[in-house]
């Protein structure tokens, strides 16, 4: 029952914020000042970090039904850290804090995983 609940609450969610995402996307596509724009950016990102947790909250309900795959599938590892920390500078910009990142050499361009489990 609490998967079925967890199942149902992250869809009714997702579709509205898929519609705040899809608006956001066609704002952008207009004449905006470089603030404007900065703005609708991070409410993007925003969005689409709101986005990942509804995902992990039904993956929640499908790993107790035990139905979750998980892929395997090449992807950039680097692009991957890179989008976490944008989502993350925004929160931190808000209390006056840099976040700043340093990838060593040793971690690799490439990866084979679930790079959208890995983004969460």
């Amino acid at each position: 029952m609490k998967s079925q609940f967890l199942a149902n609450m992250s869809h009714e969610i997702r579709t509205p914020m898929n519609g705040i995402l899809g608006m956001t996307e066609l704002a952008l596509d207009t004449d905006l000042t470089s603030e404007q724009r900065e703005y609708l950016r991070f409410a993007k990102a925003s969005g689409e970090s709101l986005l990942t947790i509804l995902n992990d909250i039904l993956d929640f309900s499908k790993i107790e039904a035990g139905k979750l795959a998980v892929e395997r599938i090449p992807f950039r590892l680097r692009d991957t850290l890179t989008e976490t920390i944008k989502t993350l500078s925004f929160r931190a910009h808000q209390k006056n804090l840099e976040l700043l990142y340093h990838a060593a050499d040793q971690v690799p361009e490439q990866a084979v995983g679930d790079p959208r489990g890995c983004a969460r």
